[in-house]
């Protein structure tokens, strides 16, 4: 298949790894998969691979398996490749200083947004002032919130959602909503939130991989289309975090997973809402 978008597909959700541990060394978390322990997925390796399937431009979001909070490498890839790549560093709000580190990371060239993660267990800061600070944080700085949370902590959330109502926010893995069914039970937090102008939601080869090739796919982007529009919802491959047999494999399953819409919308989700939001080619907030 051919994953079309407008002026060409923008890949939301990419991690790299360096290969050279003594510039970059590595502060593993339990957090993910160890992809990164076979090396071979530095930034040149991966825009190759990304190119090879027709996807010239990605959003590079830290690697917190591999370095936790340490930013370094994905703030230099980013600014190295202006014109491929935009950077999401993480921030963990319960640490002291992390509005000062979010004001550090939004003057580097290329970093467009900051990853507040409440998936490690010992995260606090959800419902707590420490989220304020970290939104507040963000609104200074022009910075996209990427939230990488379960579904169960949006309501929680909420709050801090409204009071900072112009911060654009992405939930990664459209919050890890529970798909047993191919769709989410309409009472869901996250459908909770689709009533929030701000929030967009990430559709990731992690909620597309288990719904399979029957259809299952395309019967949940129709459900989440109707929640948040077209052009609220991103696609990222999660590569090379989720496996598959190839990256164009996970390319395949966006391609049929977002067939049914019509093509304007279909390149929003694909390409023209990753470049909207995160600004590639001059829009937007890219730096």
């Amino acid at each position: 298949m051919t994953l079309l978008g407008a002026e060409g597909p923008i890949d939301a959700h990419v991690h790299v790894a360096s290969d050279d541990e003594t510039r970059y060394p590595r502060h593993p978390t339990p957090i993910g998969s160890d992809w990164w322990r076979r090396g071979g997925y530095g930034v040149d390796d991966v825009l190759s691979t990304l190119a090879g399937a027709g996807v010239a431009q990605a959003v590079a979001v830290q690697a917190a398996g591999a370095y936790g909070d340490d930013n370094r490498y994905v703030v230099d890839v980013a600014k190295s490749h202006p014109d491929s790549l935009r950077a999401v560093a993480v921030v963990d709000p319960d640490e002291l200083g992390a509005a000062e580190t979010i004001a550090e990371l939004a003057a580097c060239r290329g970093v467009s947004g900051v990853r507040c993660m409440a998936v490690r267990p010992s995260a606090t800061w959800v419902g707590t002032e420490k989220a304020d600070n970290a939104f507040a944080a963000a609104a200074d700085a022009g910075l996209i919130v990427v939230l990488t949370v379960f579904s169960e902590q949006l309501l929680a959330l909420r709050p801090v959602l409204e009071r900072f109502s112009d911060v654009p926010v992405v939930l990664d893995h459209c919050a890890f909503a529970d798909m047993s069914g191919a769709t989410v039970a309409r009472d869901s937090p996250l459908q909770a939130l689709a009533g929030l102008p701000q929030v967009t939601v990430k559709v990731t080869s992690h909620n597309l991989n288990p719904l399979g090739a029957a259809g299952a796919a395309r019967h949940f982007v129709e459900q989440l289309v109707g929640w948040f529009g077209p052009h609220r919802i991103l696609w990222g491959s999660d590569y090379p975090q989720t496996t598959h047999d190839s990256y164009a494999g996970l390319v395949d399953l966006a391609t049929d997973a977002f067939a049914d819409l019509a093509p304007a919308e279909r390149a929003a989700v694909l390409g023209g809402n990753t470049r909207r939001l995160f600004g590639f080619a001059g829009e937007g907030g890219g730096r």
